[in-house]
């Protein structure tokens, strides 16, 4: 199986992307998994410590209000469409999953384009920008939140699969302390 997961911008894109990729290589042995992500975001470091490949991409998000950057933010778009129609022709992928944000917008509607099989997974309880539009294009529609398909087109084909979430501590060596009293303590927030 060829997979290519397309995520970035922010942890809770990246986060859930790192998930399904090891849910992939723990149920299909020898699954190649490529990531796709923007130049200069924590996606590259992410990705790489957790040992998975990811190619970089020139992109940039939209400003939620009008300005010139938009410009620019649907400049690179397009470009990253037509490098990666041309990237899956080479590749070949099984399938192309995106987790949300603008990264993964080109990269989920360049493979709907050629056909090759999409998920997206939503974590939010409102679905984001690029989730609203690519719905409708999408083979799958995995939310975190039965509530989010209230904001999707009816006609989606929404799952409610969760949030997929790494194994605590995953990638991370506890500390001399932590391994003495063998206590955890858990934060999170949203």
């Amino acid at each position: 199986m060829r997979a290519l997961i397309a995520c970035g911008g922010t942890g809770g894109h990246i986060t859930p992307g790192i998930a399904i990729a090891r849910i992939i290589r723990e149920n299909y042995k020898g699954a190649e998994i490529l990531f796709l992500g923007a130049e200069g975001g924590m996606e590259a470091e992410m990705v790489t410590r957790a040992g998975f490949q990811i190619r970089l991409l020139p992109l940039c998000g939209l400003s939620r209000r009008l300005s010139p950057s938009n410009l620019r933010a649907f400049y690179l778009t397009v470009r990253a469409i037509r490098a990666l129609r041309a990237l899956f022709c080479e590749e070949r992928p099984d399938i192309v999953i995106g987790t949300g944000g603008y990264v993964c917008y080109p990269a989920l509607h360049a493979a709907a384009g050629l056909g090759i099989p999409t998920a997206v997974h939503e974590s939010n309880a409102v679905p984001g920008l690029a989730v609203r539009r690519l719905a409708p294009e999408m083979g799958r529609v995995w939310l975190n939140f039965a509530a989010a398909a209230d904001a999707l087109p009816k006609h989606c084909r929404t799952h409610v699969v969760g949030n997929p979430v790494l194994p605590f501590g995953a990638g991370q060596a506890p500390c001399p302390e932590q391994k003495a009293r063998g206590a955890f303590l858990l934060s999170f927030g949203g």
